[in-house]
Order: C-alpha cells, then sequence, then structure tokens
C-alpha cells in the first residue's frame, strides 16, 4: 500500500505540472516563465517546476532561513564558489556579500533562467558557467527534470520512480574537476547537486582544502543511487578535508570537523531524513 501511495502521490505531481503549464499557454504560446519580486530583487521562474519556483511563486522568497544562514558565513572580500546555482534563488543573492561569486549549472534549460535572472538584477560581480562538477574530464548523462528541475541530475545508477516519474530528459553534459577549471582560490563554497558530491568534491581536493567555509547537502539515496558509495566513503572523504568544525543544522548537531562523522551520516541514513546544508568551517 505504500509504495502505491508513493505511486499516486508522483502521478498527481505531474498532474499538477500540467495543470500549471496549461494555465500559463493561455496567455499566449510565447508565454515561457512568469516574474516574480522578491525583496531588492526579481527572479523569472518556470511555473512547471513545482519546487523552487512554486515556493516563489507562493511567497515570493525561496528559503529564505538557509539564505539568512549562509549569508552570515560570507564577508564582503570573500570569493564565493556555488556548484549547482540553479536559477540562482540563492546564488544571486549572496553576490550583494560577497566580492565575487561564481556559480556552476548543469542544467541547459536551468542555465538560461539563472542568465536570464543575473541580466535581470543587473549583477556585476558574477560570472557563470555551464558544465558539470566531476572527478574526470568528458562527458556525462544527465537528466532534466521537469516537475522538480533542482532535482536534475547525472543519470542514476538506479532507475527508481523517484527519478524518473516526470519523463524526463536524457541529455550529454559536460563534465570537468573543479580543479581543473579554476586556478583561484574561493573563500567558500557552497556546492548543492543531487548526488554527485562525491566526484564533484574528489575533483576538487586544491579548491576545498584552501576554503574557510564548504557547505554540502546530504541526500543518503541520492549518495547510494547517483555516486555508488556508502556513508563509510563519504564520511572519509570529507574528513580528509580537515576543516576544524561541521554543523549538522538540520539534525542540530555540531562537533570537530575532523572527528568520526560516519556516526552522524549513518544516523541521517537509518532515519531517512536529509541535511540540505551540513557546514564545515576553517576556524583560522
Amino acid at each position: 500500500m505504500a509504495v502505491e501511495k508513493g505511486v499516486l502521490s508522483l502521478w498527481w505531481r505531474v498532474v499538477k505540472q500540467r495543470l500549471r503549464v496549461r494555465t500559463l499557454s493561455l496567455l499566449g504560446v510565447k508565454a515561457n516563465y512568469v516574474y516574480v519580486p522578491s525583496g531588492d530583487m526579481g527572479f523569472l521562474v518556470d511555473p512547471a517546476d513545482n519546487h523552487v519556483s512554486r515556493q516563489l511563486l507562493k511567497t515570493g522568497f525561496y528559503n529564505p532561513e538557509e539564505l539568512a544562514r549562509y549569508r552570515g558565513l560570507v564577508k564582503e572580500t570573500d570569493k564565493v564558489l556555488v556548484v549547482g546555482g540553479h536559477i540562482g534563488s540563492i546564488a544571486l543573492p549572496l553576490s550583494k556579500s560577497c566580492k565575487h561569486l561564481s556559480i556552476i549549472e548543469a542544467n541547459p534549460k536551468t542555465f538560461e533562467l539563472l542568465s536570464l535572472n543575473l541580466n535581470l538584477n543587473q549583477l556585476k560581480n558574477v560570472s557563470l558557467f555551464q558544465l558539470a562538477a566531476g572527478n574526470s574530464s568528458g562527458y556525462v548523462d544527465f537528466i532534466t527534470s521537469s516537475e522538480n528541475s533542482g532535482g536534475s541530475k547525472i543519470f542514476p545508477s538506479s532507475r527508481s520512480e523517484h527519478y524518473l516519474y516526470d519523463n524526463p530528459s536524457v541529455i550529454q553534459v559536460e563534465l570537468r574537476r573543479l580543479d581543473d577549471i579554476f586556478s583561484e582560490k574561493f573563500d567558500v563554497v557552497l556546492m548543492d547537486i543531487e548526488g554527485s558530491e562525491f566526484a564533484a568534491i574528489s575533483g576538487a581536493q586544491e579548491i576545498l582544502k584552501a576554503a574557510r567555509v564548504f557547505i554540502c547537502e546530504y541526500f543518503p539515496n541520492h549518495l547510494r543511487d547517483v555516486a555508488g558509495v556508502t556513508a563509510q566513503e563519504f564520511s572519509a572523504l570529507v574528513e580528509n578535508l580537515e576543516f576544524d568544525k561541521v554543523e549538522f543544522p538540520k539534525l542540530g548537531w555540531s562537533g570537530c570537523g575532523k572527528s568520526n562523522l560516519v556516526e552522524r551520516f549513518l544516523e541521517i541514513e537509518e532515519s531517512e531524513s536529509t541535511e540540505d546544508g551540513i557546514i564545515f568551517q576553517r576556524l583560522t
């Protein structure tokens, strides 16, 4: 019964998506995006997206508490790297708190919206890069989810209905190591790439070992299905970065960044929970 309810929930999300797309089309065949005022900024959003765009359409903001937390970690003199910038709802506001912001985004359609939002807000200290971050160079299969565009990701090894329910297009995107792209240092690195964190971290060792702050999400099912690694392997990778402090905001736990973190990751996995932004920091 639980499986049936899960399938029905996914089906209903797709139905609602189609209704929103149909409503937009009634304005005219050339209508693609909707403009949303957001404080002192504004964003073009795709109504087909039922997550980031829907929250912006309903409230005018996306995860304001998360944004405030990140702003508190950024200094005016900082160079910031956001890996997985989506349409810019978190990344672009951060540019007003730092010296320069670089954004990586792999999904071509989302990158188009990100570029439009950058120009719309006339931000001059932001650079955009359209590619996927990994531990090698080349091209990789990538699913461009529409119902949840923020869930677009490198094609997972698991063909779970939860990744394919909205019949996403499968395309090829360029894959690069971040250490090969950037010779400069970043003070703050924010990473949100739907399960590709393990490979991206592996390919950004120089960048991350020089960063003062590193923020990444932890979704056990993404780590398993996309990266094909265990909590133990992920723990060893991030411990090797040798940060002084780590904080799990959702879990309500903080401790030494060099300690054995695997217990925290296993606790999240066993409770079938997630962490949207684990914060690693150097204190010197």
